[in-house]
């Protein structure tokens, strides 16, 4: 819930650009993310099943944590060390969402299942879905009201304060508000227990396992065309609307 739910989602784009980047910089770091996330799910999966979820989402939290510092001391407009400050940024913001995808939802599913009641599993499910729903909304609504200048200034009116904020200076606070979020991702992470399972060998073999399992998967879509085709419209429409509301955000 927290993992997913950042304060600077509404303004995305906008934070980019605000931080002195191009529009073409911004759709690379974006590709960068998503290949960062494609190379690491399989090794991710395979970590899971060997050192267990607990710790892979644990290295999730830590790489949120860091994924928020590096913007956080990323300097306003600093040209080529910028970028590559943010070329970092969305490396480990993809290792982190590949570290945390599935983890939290298999550990909460084995753990119902040590106890006996994996028939509890729809009804966690869905409270897990609607409170990240509610987070969302919080998030997004403060994330957008707190990079408004106008808007802070009219609520710290409110309260006394007879000075005034510029947008660069709350260019970073739906930042620094991510990271305290990081931080009670890894006081949630390091509160899990994880119940023990059986060990299904060392990492290698187990990445060897889940590889050779991608890419069968991978060759079945490939030689179904129905499966193929529901899959590219998907992909084709998901990237559509996410390209349109990231860059609407920019106004």
């Amino acid at each position: 819930m927290f993992f997913s739910a950042r304060f600077y989602y509404p303004v995305y784009a906008l934070l980019f650009l605000d931080f002195g980047l191009t529009l073409e910089q911004f759709g690379i770091l974006n590709g960068i993310w998503a290949v960062t996330i494609v190379l690491c799910e399989v090794p991710s999966g395979a970590l899971a099943d060997t050192i267990g979820r607990r710790t892979l989402l644990i290295a999730a939290g830590i790489l949120m944590f860091f994924e928020m510092l590096i913007l956080l001391f990323a300097p306003i407009g600093g040209g080529a060390q910028l970028f590559t400050l943010f070329i970092f940024n969305r490396v480990f913001s993809g290792m982190a969402e590949a570290a945390a995808s599935g983890a939290d939802e298999a550990l909460a599913f084995d753990a119902l299942q040590a106890a006996g009641q994996q028939k509890l599993w729809g009804q966690v499910l869905a409270r897990v879905q609607r409170d990240t729903s509610i987070a969302f909304f919080f998030a997004l609504t403060i994330g957008a009201a707190v990079y408004d200048p106008r808007m802070v200034n009219a609520i710290l009116k409110l309260f006394g304060y007879s000075g005034f904020l510029t947008q660069e200076q709350l260019i970073k606070l739906p930042i620094a508000l991510t990271m305290v979020s990081s931080l009670v991702v890894l006081w949630a992470a390091f509160r899990m227990r994880e119940p023990s399972r059986t060990k299904l060998g060392s990492v290698r073999v187990t990445l060897s396992a889940s590889l050779r399992k991608t890419l069968d998967a991978g060759r079945w879509i490939w030689a179904t065309p129905f499966a193929f085709a529901i899959l590219l419209a998907v992909m084709v429409t998901d990237n559509s609307i996410r390209q349109f509301l990231t860059l609407a955000s920019e106004y």
